[in-house]
């Protein structure tokens, strides 16, 4: 049985999804989840308290779906096409959470994580740089690309979930990995 804590979370997603986040408000979040305005408040204290753990919790989901079946002995086309799969698969999987995470990346309420945010995206740079740096030393990725790697590998694929996100599109995400994959090989590969 979900906790109150979990009932606001998934109410709050789904209130944001459907109205937008400016127009979501903390009661209809306890309408949607059944949880009193004080519980709402006892866990979160705010809806950007609530927004706050939706975005973490989001943003762990995303890069732990994508960390956790790269290898380091991946060979370079191997770990892209892993990656971009993987991307895409977690934001097919996670719609709602990958609409909120994309769409509110840049939202002023965020400032009260953005050390915590900061936090996550350098273990997750880190995990990245784990595989790549020694393909990077072995000649296998090209090394000017560095510090711009993951806007390389992701960027087009971004371009199409974003637009996908935006339509509401129903079409499979997913056909369109392999030509994902053959342009960010094109794009770090030697």
């Amino acid at each position: 049985m979900a906790t109150a804590k979990q009932l606001i979370l998934q109410a709050a997603l789904a209130c944001f999804d459907e109205k937008g986040y400016e127009a979501t408000t903390t009661s209809a979040i306890c309408t949607a989840s059944g949880v009193s305005n004080g519980s709402l408040f006892h866990h979160f204290g705010s809806k950007e308290g609530i927004a706050s753990a939706l975005f973490l919790n989001a943003l762990e989901d995303y890069h732990e779906a994508l960390l956790s079946g790269l290898r380091l002995d991946m060979s370079a086309p191997e770990g892209i096409e892993y990656l971009i799969s993987s991307h895409i698969s977690w934001v097919v999987d996670n719609r709602g959470a990958a609409q909120f995470l994309f769409e509110q990346a840049r939202a002023e309420w965020l400032s009260s994580i953005r050390e915590a945010q900061t936090q996550e995206n350098n273990l997750f740079a880190e995990g990245i740089s784990q595989w790549r740096d020694p393909l990077i030393k072995a000649e296998k990725i090209r090394p000017e690309i560095r510090d711009m790697f993951f806007s390389q590998l992701i960027g087009p694929a971004q371009l199409m979930v974003r637009r996908w996100l935006a339509a509401k599109d129903t079409q499979n995400l997913r056909r369109h990995i392999p030509v994902l994959t053959e342009c960010a090989t094109r794009a770090v590969l030697p």
